[in-house]
């Protein structure tokens, strides 16, 4: 991943869509994500999208079937979720996301990869959100 584009992912703003809603950014340890996965018994969580793969947009009935057929996993899956969004700074990239309880670094990266994501972020038990690369190395 180029750093441009990794930028714009650590600048970006990514929202639990909950009650109230939980607001973070990566490398920001926030105290509600760590108390969340808690909550659930987990020590990790994913957070993913099947919106725009190789980071292109695309139409938006493309983007909706995928983001269909990845919820169709998680839940296959029987894992918890919650629904989000993430949006840049400018608000010009919005992406419809799930944060994925109890979901460990690497099949959160095996199924990035499976919709063609450049990235998905992680979220240990303190509540720290990392972006890890799916390209591989």
């Amino acid at each position: 991943m180029d750093q441009d584009l990794r930028a714009r992912f650590q600048s970006s703003e990514y929202v639990i869509e909950d009650d109230p809603p939980i607001r973070f950014e990566i490398d920001k340890t926030h105290q509600g994500l760590g108390l969340l996965l808690l909550s659930f018994g987990v020590e990790e969580a994913i957070w993913l999208t099947a919106y725009n793969p190789g980071s292109q947009r695309r139409d938006e009935e493309e983007n909706l079937d995928d983001q269909m057929r990845l919820l169709s996993q998680i839940e296959a899956a029987r894992l918890n979720y919650f629904v989000g969004h993430s949006m840049d700074q400018d608000g010009d990239w919005y992406e419809p996301s799930y944060l994925v309880l109890g979901l460990n670094q690497e099949e959160g990266v095996r199924l990035g990869q499976a919709f063609g994501q450049v990235a998905v972020v992680s979220i240990n038990i303190e509540g720290t959100p990392r972006l890890i690369s799916t390209e591989a190395t």
